[in-house]
C-alpha cells in the first residue's frame, strides 16, 4: 500500500510539475492600447488601458504600472485598468507599463509612452478624443479658470463634477475632461483677485 502511495505522488507530482512548475514560457501580449488614437499618443483625465494577452497554459493577471508605480491589478479578462492623469504635470511624457503573469509566475511586459500636452497642443479650444475633451483657454489674468457644460454643474458650486483647468506657460489654462463629447454646450468661468468673472 504504502508503494502504491508513494508511486501514485510520484505520478501527480511529475504531472503538476509538468504543468506547472516547468512552465517556462512568458504570457505574449499581443495588443496594449487606450482610447483617443485621432491624438496620437497623447492623453488626459482618466484613460482606459486595455491589454490583450495570451498564454499556452493561462494567464493569472495582468498589472498597470505608470511611471513603475502598481496602478491597479485585473484577474479577469477582459485585461485592463484605469490610468489617472489628472495630477500630472502637462508638457511631458509618462510610461505606462503592462505585465501579464501565468501560473507558473512567468511575465511578459509591454509598454507605452504617453504624453499629456501643454500649450503646444493647438490653437485654443476643445479637441474632442473618444474618451472626453482636452481643453485650452487663454486667461493671462485669471486665478482660477472652471469648465461648465453639459458635462458637469454649474459654475462655483463645489459639485465632484466641477473641472478646474490648471495654468500654464503664455497664459494658457490646460485640463481633459473625461465624458465630453461634441455637442456639448460649454461655459468657462475664470475668477480673478476681485472675484468671480464669467
Amino acid at each position: 500500500m504504502f508503494k502504491k502511495s508513494a508511486v501514485l505522488g510520484l505520478v501527480l507530482a511529475c504531472i503538476f510539475g509538468s504543468a506547472v512548475g516547468h512552465d517556462t514560457v512568458p504570457p505574449n501580449i499581443t495588443a496594449f492600447s487606450f482610447p483617443g488614437s485621432q491624438l496620437g499618443n497623447m492623453v488626459g483625465g482618466v484613460v482606459p488601458f486595455r491589454v490583450t494577452a495570451t498564454d499556452d497554459v493561462g494567464v493569472m493577471r495582468v498589472e498597470l504600472y505608470k511611471k513603475r508605480v502598481l496602478v491597479d491589478t485585473d484577474s479577469a479578462p477582459p485585461w485592463g485598468a484605469s490610468v489617472d492623469f489628472n495630477g500630472d504635470a502637462t508638457g511631458a511624457d509618462y510610461t505606462v507599463e503592462a505585465k501579464a503573469y501565468d501560473a507558473a509566475g512567468n511575465a511578459s511586459t509591454s509598454t507605452l509612452t504617453v504624453n499629456k500636452p501643454d500649450s503646444e497642443m493647438g490653437g485654443a479650444g476643445a479637441a474632442v478624443v473618444e474618451n472626453g475633451c482636452f481643453f485650452k483657454v487663454w486667461a493671462p489674468n485669471a486665478d482660477e479658470v472652471q469648465l461648465v457644460g453639459d458635462f458637469n454643474e454649474v459654475c462655483g458650486n463645489g459639485a465632484p463634477g466641477v473641472d478646474f483647468l490648471t495654468e500654464n506657460r503664455g497664459g494658457y489654462w490646460l485640463g481633459f475632461v473625461p465624458g465630453c463629447s461634441a455637442g456639448d454646450r460649454l461655459q468657462v468661468c475664470h475668477r480673478q483677485s476681485g472675484g468671480r468673472r464669467q
